[in-house]
C-alpha cells in the first residue's frame, strides 16, 4: 500500500525515484523525520512505519542507498513510542538501524531558542524537528477528537512541541492552522514537511481521542496538502458516522488552515483530485 501509494501521488513508477521527488535537494547524508502519533490506544502501526523506513531505503545515490540510520521515528515521549506503538527505542549501537526516540529522550529536549507563535501563545518545537531533520513526514492517526472534532496530520503536531495542552481553545481553532503555519515558515529550513500521511488501517469515529478503534477503513492516505487530506480523513470518518446515525463533524480548523493568513492547502473538491490505485489482498502460504 505504501509503496503504490507513493507512486501513483508522484507518477514516478520507480520506488526511490519517487520518494526522492518528494524531498528536493535530498542526498545520502540528509535526515528524514517521521513523526508518529502514539497518543492513546490508536497509534500510527509501527508495522506500516517501518515498512515506511523500507520504502525510503529505495532511494539511490550513486551506488549507495539511503541510510535507515538517517531516517528518525518520534513523537514527544519515550514511553509514548514504546508503550503505546510498540516501536524500538533507539540505543545508538548500530549504524544500519532506523532511529527511533522522543524528544524527551537524554539529550534531545526541546529547542527554547526558537519560540514560535502559536496564536499568541510561545511554543518551543522539539529539536527533533528544529535542529535534526532536513526533511519532515506528517505520519498521523484517523480518529475524532473531544476537543478539536477531529485528529489527523495537522493536529499531529501538537506532540511536535512542549505544551500542547495550551493549545486547545476554541476546539483548537485557530492553534492548529497557526502552529503548523509557524512550522512551515519559521523552522529552518522552511516547508519541512514535505509529505502529510495517515495511517487509516484502523480509526476511531466516536470516542476518541483515547477511545478503542471502531472502525476499520485498511487505508492508506497520502497527500502533499495537509488540508486536503485532513477534510479527505474527515469525510471517511463522517461517513461511517452517518452509517451509526451519528450527525457529521466540520471541524473549524479544517476550515480556517485553507483561508488566510494560513494557507496551509485547500479543501475545494475541484481541486481534489482522489485517486485509489487499490491494492489487492493477498495471503501468504507457509510451505
Amino acid at each position: 500500500m505504501t509503496d503504490e501509494s507513493i507512486k501513483t501521488l508522484t507518477g514516478i513508477s520507480d520506488l526511490g525515484e519517487a520518494w526522492k521527488s518528494v524531498f528536493p535537494g535530498i542526498t545520502a547524508d540528509s535526515v528524514i523525520g517521521i513523526k508518529v502519533n502514539c497518543l492513546f490506544q490508536i497509534s500510527t502501526h509501527h508495522q506500516f512505519t517501518y515498512r515506511l523506513v523500507n520504502s525510503l531505503t529505495q532511494m539511490q545515490f550513486g551506488s549507495e542507498y539511503f541510510k535507515a540510520n538517517n531516517i528518525i521515528i518520534w513523537d514527544n515521549q519515550d514511553n509514548l513510542l514504546q508503550n503505546n506503538g510498540g516501536y524500538t527505542i533507539y540505543d545508538g549501537s548500530d549504524p544500519d538501524t532506523v532511529r527511533c526516540f522522543g524528544t524527551n529522550h537524554p539529550g534531545v529536549g526541546y529547542n527554547y531558542g526558537q519560540p514560535l507563535n502559536v496564536n499568541g501563545v510561545a511554543s518551543y518545537p522539539s529539536h527533533i524537528l528544529a535542529t535534526l531533520c532536513d526533511y519532515m513526514i506528517n505520519a498521523g492517526v484517523i480518529k475524532d477528537h473531544s476537543i478539536s472534532q477531529i485528529t489527523l496530520t495537522m493536529k499531529n503536531n501538537y506532540g511536535s512541541v512542549n505544551n500542547p495542552g495550551s493549545l486547545h481553545a476554541g476546539q483548537c481553532n485557530p492553534s492548529i492552522p497557526s502552529l503548523n503555519q509557524q512550522i512551515r515558515d519559521v523552522i529552518d529550513p522552511p516547508d519541512i514537511q514535505k509529505i502529510f500521511i495517515i495511517d487509516a488501517l484502523i480509526g476511531c469515529y466516536s470516542g476518541g481521542p483515547g477511545g478503542a478503534p471502531n472502525f476499520y477503513p485498511n487505508m492508506v492516505l497520502m497527500s502533499f496538502d495537509p488540508v486536503a487530506i485532513d477534510a479527505q480523513g474527515q469525510n471517511l470518518i463522517n461517513e461511517e458516522r452517518a452509517l451509526h446515525g451519528l450527525s457529521p463533524y466540520n471541524a473549524p480548523h479544517i476550515t480556517t488552515a485553507a483561508q488566510s493568513p494560513y494557507n496551509l492547502g485547500t479543501t475545494d473538491i475541484n481541486l481534489i483530485e482522489i485517486i485509489n490505485p487499490g491494492v489487492e489482498e493477498y495471503t501468504v502460504e507457509h510451505h
